[in-house]
Parts: C-alpha cells; sequence; structure tokens
C-alpha cells in the first residue's frame, strides 16, 4: 500500500519543480529591473516563503530555538533543500544558512512590495543565490524524479520535468 505514498512525494516533487522553474526566471526578471506579471510575483512569494521555512528550519536544527508554527513543514523543506545547498556550498563561506536564507527571502519581498527600485550590489548579489539555489533545486527535483518509477502515468520518465515547463 505504498503507492499512495509514492503519488504524493512525486506530486510534491514536481509542485517543488515548477515553483523552481517559475521563481527562477521571475527572479531574472526582477534582477533586470523588468515588469514582473501577477504570476511571476506570485512565483517569488511563494519562493520566499520556502527559503523562510527553509531558514527556520536551520535555525531550529543549529540553536534548538523553536518560533515558528509549521516546524515539521520547515525541516521538510530544509531536508529537500540539502542537496542544492551542499552544491552551492562554496557561495555561502562561513555564514549560517539560517541567516543567508532568511536575508535573500527579505530582498525578494521587498522588491514585491510594488514601486520598482533598482537593486543595490548587495541586493543584487542575493537575488543571484536565490536564482543559483532554485536552478540547483529544479537540477535535484529533476534527477529524483527521473531515478523514481513513472506513478504519474507514461511519458513521464526520461523526460523529466522539462516537458511540463514547455
Amino acid at each position: 500500500m505504498s503507492a499512495p505514498r509514492a503519488d504524493l512525494h512525486q506530486a510534491s516533487l514536481l509542485s517543488y519543480g515548477f515553483l523552481a522553474t517559475r521563481a527562477e526566471k521571475a527572479a531574472k526578471l526582477l534582477e533586470e529591473n523588468e515588469t514582473l506579471s501577477g504570476s511571476d510575483i506570485e512565483a517569488l512569494n511563494e519562493a520566499a516563503q520556502f527559503l523562510k521555512k527553509i531558514s527556520t528550519g536551520a535555525e531550529y536544527l543549529t540553536t534548538k530555538n523553536f518560533q515558528a508554527q509549521d516546524l515539521l513543514g520547515a525541516l521538510d523543506a530544509l531536508s529537500l533543500a540539502m542537496d542544492p545547498i551542499k552544491t552551492l556550498a562554496t557561495l555561502f563561506g562561513d555564514r549560517e544558512i539560517s541567516q543567508i536564507f532568511s536575508e535573500t527571502a527579505e530582498t525578494v519581498s521587498k522588491h514585491l512590495q510594488g514601486r520598482k527600485v533598482p537593486l543595490t550590489e548587495n541586493e543584487r548579489r542575493q537575488i543571484q543565490i536565490f536564482r543559483q539555489f532554485f536552478d540547483a533545486l529544479y537540477a535535484y527535483v529533476s534527477s529524483m524524479l527521473e531515478q523514481e518509477a513513472p506513478v504519474l502515468g507514461p511519458g513521464v520518465r526520461g523526460e523529466g520535468i522539462e516537458a511540463f515547463s514547455r
């Protein structure tokens, strides 16, 4: 009876894969000071919330400080993000993951408040980290989907998540 659990896992991975590709594309527009559509803003908001969950999970694991309503969700987000975090470790240096992701989420959220203002150099670096993280998350999710059995139907396996992003 593990098929429903596999379906949920694969659906969750697909959801994060879609988020990763939408958020990275929207962040590129933000970085280039282009006009964002409603769906771009939605993707960036959702991605910023995901980063905040990762930050909360990392904060809890390093300090045991529990200030989240959804600790399980925060730890799940951190678990999903671990491979992309390892991939990007050289970008982070000695800084705490919780701080990096919290600051990055704040930068993205700040620039969605309506008025279009150019990014500072530090904000541009934060947006670049955001884009690289979601690019790495997309690669990770895509590889995970390739390794799993094609629960979602014929034609999904082998094409990867790219088939849904076209």
